[in-house]
């Protein structure tokens, strides 16, 4: 399928350089209507607070045992570039990409408490919160030592080799050595 999309790409009178990113979506989704996933996203009604929680426990995500939170307004400008330049096919999703922006920017950066992000913008933000960590956008609370800390400490464990390939990303600990975040092991299997 990825194939026919580039070779009508190629067949297309502009060159894929010189279109942006939303007319490549919409030619896609228009070209390809099946890969669309409909929905629709209700922006959250509470206005976003000077903290919001990325990634943790509260969410049930999978291998963390602490709270991964970042400063709301550390995120605008990364967030209106990644808004411009990513897009998915998931409709709710796009919209939340779309709405991300304005609700960070409107941010009451005076409430210390720490904004809860609805399914689709956590989905926007997954896999992205080690990049806002190293960016020093944010902490991560330690539920071992009860504190919060801005660096995080990795362990890598490298590759591990169980007959198929097989990649093990490193665990999160904060700066004590408590345990922030446990990779689970995905093996990679390679079809020919």
């Amino acid at each position: 399928m990825f194939a026919n999309i580039l070779r009508r790409i190629k067949r297309s009178r502009e060159p894929l350089a010189k279109l942006s990113v939303r007319e490549v979506r919409d030619h896609l989704l228009e070209t390809f209507p099946a890969i669309v996933r409909h929905g629709h996203y209700d922006p959250p009604e509470h206005r976003c607070s000077r903290w919001i929680l990325v990634n943790g426990p509260a969410y049930r995500d999978e291998g963390y045992v602490g709270s991964v939170i970042i400063e709301s307004s550390k995120l605008v400008n990364w967030m209106t570039h990644h808004a411009e330049n990513v897009f998915t096919t998931v409709v709710a999703e796009q919209q939340a990409m779309e709405y991300l922006p304005q609700w960070l920017r409107n941010a009451d950066t005076s409430d210390e408490t720490i904004s809860l992000l609805d399914i689709q913008q956590r989905k926007v933000l997954d896999g992205h919160c080690l990049k806002f960590l190293w960016s020093d956008w944010g902490k991560i609370w330690c539920t071992s030592c009860q504190a919060t800390h801005v660096r995080v400490m990795e362990h890598d464990e490298g590759w591990a080799s169980t007959g198929k390939m097989t990649i093990r990303f490193g665990d999160w600990h904060c700066p004590d050595g408590h345990l922030i975040y446990k990779h689970t092991q995905r093996d990679i299997r390679l079809i020919f």
